[in-house]
């Protein structure tokens, strides 16, 4: 688990920490990439979306039978209990374009914004053992 806060130096933290820690899971270049990006995405957007007197997010990232499960979660404003009900096939929505890139890097993607928070949760199958 990693927290994040204080803005772009923090993702960047993440970014890294988190590939350092994939690296010890897989070899494949390609994954590691995607990954990359998707990791950027997702912290970019919660921290982006945090109530602006607490930023704050938080990445969870764990291996289990040969998937990578990732989570990150944001608390939202006050005042604000569910922000929307996500699209992800409509282009057009305003906001969450970044999940369109998230979608197209992972086998799957949830959001939930219930709960006073935001959860983004994505998986990726990594490449058989050798």
């Amino acid at each position: 688990m990693c927290r994040l806060s204080d803005g772009p130096g923090s993702i960047i933290s993440a970014r890294q920490a988190f590939d350092t820690w994939l690296r010890q899971a897989t070899t494949d270049v390609e994954l590691l990439e995607d990954m990359s990006v998707v990791i950027s995405e997702l912290a970019s957007n919660a921290l982006d979306s945090a109530p602006t007197n607490e930023p704050d997010a938080e990445v969870r990232a764990e291996i289990e039978d040969r998937t990578l499960h990732l989570r990150v979660s944001n608390r939202l404003p006050a005042g604000i209990a569910d922000i929307r009900h996500w699209d992800l096939d409509d282009p057009l929505r305003g906001g969450g374009r970044g999940l369109m890139i998230v979608r197209a890097y992972t086998d799957s993607l949830a959001v939930d914004s219930s709960g006073g928070a935001v959860h983004v949760r994505c998986t990726r199958r990594l490449e058989p053992a050798s």
